[in-house]
């Protein structure tokens, strides 16, 4: 006997009742988050069911968020006692009767939301707030620091920090920057003359997370003339978290998740790099000091309440909002687009969902023989299908690589000798693992306000990313499963490491290797997704007292676990996560259609992950399609495609 129940509640059934239901295999779809679902069925317009949806009868009704809320309930249908399937109903209208759809999937509001709505909290910093001060454990900039040291520590199972170079901001390499503004303040025209840059200013704008390995954290200070009086003393990165993508997938499925590959051990460090938020805005001194020209002032941290102006105090307690450095994708996107990438598929089980990777649905265990429970078979064969991989972004140029130097590091490529020309210029194209670069430096003389100054200044063209990976479509029949994911490629990058800079002082400024952010625009919430690896704590090539957070995406010979986002090679996703489901997508198989006598533990034991043995063959379910009456479960349509 058929039972229904919504929002708990036994709702009332008529005795014509029929819900159609469709299930889908995940596995053998390009759409990774499915699930049992109904075609629309009817209850009658009782009234109790009326009260349970609001009154649908009135037009009264159809306003106010009272019953948008009331469209989506939690349901259960149960047959004979045994509760065969679980999930939500959607109301969808009303016409004498009142018009459902199930779902079979306890109902998640953020899995359609875009990513920056989601309930993420907030990070408050504890502390005394009318003052900045990152020496002072009781004042809130303290907290602040500690909390990104706790991120570049890889401590959190939540976030992570670490450094990004943003290009072309960040080159070339060099202390100056060409003055933008027409006239001095006495009226002098200053165009084409050069500066030294404000440091605590490129921190921020040639760099995400600047960190400073002399110190062992993300602040920069003043380190010579200390007795003279200087605007500005102490200047911290603004931290944009990295969010790990197993804590992602945790806060947007909310209880739904039974299993989470991301939170394993190989997996556990693909973090979500993030550059924007709302409260970003390039620095400036007005930000630490008012019209009294205060001295010896420490630039505030980036918090989602700033000060009105540096002469005012903070409104209340600093925080950030978190969700407000996510992407605007949407969730269902964001998961499909990570799920692709590495070959794995999500399934329904009793309301919840499990992810597997799609080598263990290959690889699984026959449990169940319906060998007795099938009839009327029908044999076809399905061809096989041309298997594309990769990111749907990749550029389809080809690099000659002829003429490149082979090295095994970026750092190598960084610390290859080179001699200038009669011009000043040197120019040496670099082959490391995937990636090809153009290493360029240039002897340049600079109008500099107090005498013309030679600087040597270095380029770093990126070539190729190592990702670059393009398919053509070569047969009629194909199984896509690309990714629009961006991998962050590594390249190297500048930053200073105290807040002072001088024309006359080497050392101010060094190198290292981080990824890259390429052409972003920091004001506008992005629509992409990045993703890059946290690696720990590296040393800066053959240094062994200087470490900072290193992420990376592409090979690297100092990985210990390896973990990249390239394709090719021995560790590449291709190898370690797609190469046997190609392989079995590429062959032709049998598959069979079928009637299947299937009782209510039958169905309330499906799942679509396993095999089925049916006459001596082993086959995944393609699809099954049932309808549940009041009285009655009909037989079972299968379509079955051989393991």
């Amino acid at each position: 006997m058929l039972e229904i129940k919504i929002n708990h509640i036994p709702v009332e059934l008529g005795s014509d009742i029929q819900i159609p239901i469709i299930m889908e295999n995940p596995f053998l779809l390009e759409d990774r988050i499915p699930a049992p679902y109904s075609l629309n069925f009817e209850l009658p317009a009782t009234g109790k069911n009326l009260e349970l949806f609001k009154f649908p009868n009135r037009i009264t009704s159809y306003t106010g968020e009272e019953f948008q809320t009331s469209r989506k309930k939690p349901c259960s249908i149960r047959f004979n006692g045994l509760e065969i399937l679980k999930g939500h109903v959607v109301f969808l209208g009303f016409s004498e009767k009142i018009k459902l759809q199930f779902v079979g999937l306890d109902y998640n509001e953020f899995l359609k939301a875009p990513m920056n709505t989601l309930d993420m909290g907030k990070q408050y910093f504890s502390g005394e707030y009318n003052a900045v001060d990152y020496d002072n454990p009781l004042n809130f900039a303290y907290s602040y620091k500690e909390w990104a040291n706790q991120l570049a520590a890889g401590v959190r199972g939540d976030m992570v920090a670490g450094p990004l170079s943003i290009v072309p901001e960040n080159q070339p390499f060099t202390k100056y920057k060409i003055i933008n503004y027409p006239v001095d303040s006495a009226g002098y025209r200053l165009n084409g003359y050069y500066t030294l840059k404000n440091v605590f200013q490129s921190q921020d704008v040639e760099n995400i997370n600047q960190y400073n390995p002399d110190d062992a954290n993300f602040l920069l200070i003043k380190k010579y003339d200390l007795s003279r009086p200087t605007i500005l003393t102490k200047s911290h990165a603004s931290i944009f978290p990295a969010f790990r993508i197993g804590y992602l997938f945790d806060v947007i499925f909310g209880g739904l998740l039974l299993t989470n590959p991301f939170r394993n051990i190989e997996l556990y460090d693909l973090i979500l790099p993030t550059y924007y938020f709302s409260k970003w805005k390039q620095r400036e001194y007005s930000d630490v000091m008012g019209s009294d020209l205060t001295y010896n002032n420490q630039f505030p941290p980036m918090v989602s309440n700033p000060r009105p102006t540096a002469a005012d105090p903070y409104p209340d307690v600093p925080y950030i909002q978190l969700n407000d450095f996510l992407p605007a994708v949407a969730c269902n996107d964001f998961i499909r687009e990570i799920l692709n990438l590495y070959c794995m598929s999500i399934f329904p089980v009793n309301g919840k969902l499990k992810i597997k990777t799609n080598d263990q649905v290959l690889n699984s265990n026959v449990v169940k023989d319906w060998s007795n429970k099938v009839s009327k078979l029908e044999v076809l064969t399905e061809k096989a299908k041309q298997y594309i991989y990769g990111y749907k972004n990749a550029s389809e140029i080809t690099v000659n690589v002829s003429d490149a130097t082979i090295v095994n590091d970026v750092y190598d490529m960084m610390l290859a000798p080179y001699t200038l020309d009669g011009n000043g210029f040197y120019e040496e194209k670099f082959k490391i693992n995937n990636q090809v670069f153009l290493k360029r430096v240039e002897k340049v003389r600079l109008k500099y306000l107090n005498g013309d100054v030679d600087d040597i200044q270095y380029f770093y063209s990126l070539l190729d990313d190592g990702f670059n990976l393009k398919m053509d479509k070569e047969k009629s029949e194909v199984f896509e499963i690309t990714s629009s994911i961006k991998p962050l490629p590594m390249i190297p990058g500048n930053y200073f490491v105290h807040i002072d800079n001088s024309a006359y002082v080497s050392g101010d400024q060094k190198e290292w290797k981080v990824p890259a952010l390429i052409g972003v625009d920091r004001t506008q919430r992005p629509n992409e997704i990045f993703l890059t690896y946290y690696k720990g704590m590296r040393n800066i090539k053959d240094e062994n007292t200087r470490y900072f957070p290193s992420l990376n995406s592409n090979y690297d010979d100092s990985n210990t676990l390896i973990s990249s986002l390239e394709w090719d090679g021995e560790h590449g996703l291709f190898n370690k996560y797609h190469k046997s489901f190609k392989t079995w997508m590429e062959k032709d198989k049998i598959q069979v259609n079928t009637i299947a006598i299937l009782n209510p533990i039958d169905l309330k034991n499906l799942d679509l992950s396993e095999k089925v043995h049916v006459l001596g063959r082993n086959f995944f379910i393609k699809k099954v399609q049932y309808t549940i009456g009041i009285k009655n479960i009909s037989a079972a349509s299968l379509e079955l495609l051989e393991a």
